[in-house]
């Protein structure tokens, strides 16, 4: 996160909207993190989440509806949509079998998610 933008710390307790893809991570038992601007005090969360086929198909079905394909983060098998829901931007990306979730105020279009789409896909087991 540092690399992204120094002024951002963790939020040790925080947990994401529960009506974002986020908060439907967090509500699938997957991992979520949250951070925030030490000076605006605006939020950024990312979660993660393994899942199954069907389910994956599912979500990416939806977020064809929901979002506009954007460049994939990372190189191929990746799928990236973003979409803005008021003010936030959220980015889905899904990668084998994990969907990753980025919303934001600070996100504006897809490639201000990207730093921190490609550190959390850099991150995932193999």
């Amino acid at each position: 996160m540092y690399n992204f933008n120094p002024n951002f710390s963790l939020v040790e307790d925080g947990a994401p909207k529960a009506d974002t893809k986020a908060g439907q991570i967090a509500g699938m038992g997957g991992l979520t993190c949250q951070w925030v601007n030490n000076t605006s005090k605006e939020t950024i969360d990312v979660a993660v989440a393994k899942l199954g086929d069907d389910e994956l198909t599912a979500l990416k079905n939806l977020a064809i509806t929901e979002s506009t394909p954007v460049p994939t983060y990372g190189a191929p098998p990746l799928e990236g949509y973003f979409t803005v829901i008021g003010s936030e931007g959220e980015a889905q990306i899904f990668t084998g079998s994990y969907w990753i979730a980025a919303r934001s105020v600070a996100f504006f279009e897809p490639g201000d998610a990207e730093q921190l789409a490609t550190a959390a896909i850099g991150h995932l087991p193999a």
